[in-house]
């Protein structure tokens, strides 16, 4: 299961994800500093981070989970919008691969972890950062995010 949440921070912003299997174990955490840009675009460069790091991982099935709509919305319409369209043109190509990709919409008290690694993120640099160990500060978060997930569930998804 992969969760992302991108927030601004001062002029900057950074997007996050957290990998968990379906234990819903800690697997991994990404996250990029990514400097100017929209909240909307910093959405989609957590969603294709989660992505191509899965796709590299060779996982075979993977859910996306978000808390932005307008996200899951704007990777639906595709290319009919002229912003943003590369970077929904790449997340689309991924979701093409020989795997199974659900992206989902999930409350914004599920997705507390993402938060906490995005501060952890402001002390990196652009690049994209793996964190294959849980963050000391990330650690109980996890298991409120996974209560809050089977108590608050929201039923938008969609398959690609």
């Amino acid at each position: 299961m992969l969760m992302e949440r991108a927030i601004h921070l001062q002029v900057s912003l950074l997007s996050t994800a957290v990998a968990r299997n379906v234990h819903c174990k800690w697997l991994l955490g990404i996250g990029r500093n990514i400097g100017r840009c929209s909240v909307e675009q910093a959405e989609l460069w957590a969603i294709y981070d989660e992505l191509q790091f899965a796709w590299d991982l060779k996982w075979k099935e993977v859910t996306v989970d978000t808390d932005c709509a307008t996200t899951i919305n704007n990777i639906l319409d595709g290319l009919k919008r002229y912003r943003n369209r590369d970077s929904i043109s790449r997340i689309q190509e991924l979701c093409k691969g020989d795997w199974q990709v659900l992206i989902k919409q999930i409350s914004r008290e599920a997705n507390f972890a993402s938060h906490i690694l995005v501060g952890i993120m402001k002390e990196f640099p652009i690049n994209p950062q793996v964190f294959h160990v849980t963050p000391v500060k990330v650690v109980d978060q996890i298991y409120l995010d996974i209560q809050s997930l089977h108590s608050n569930s929201i039923d938008i998804s969609i398959s690609l």
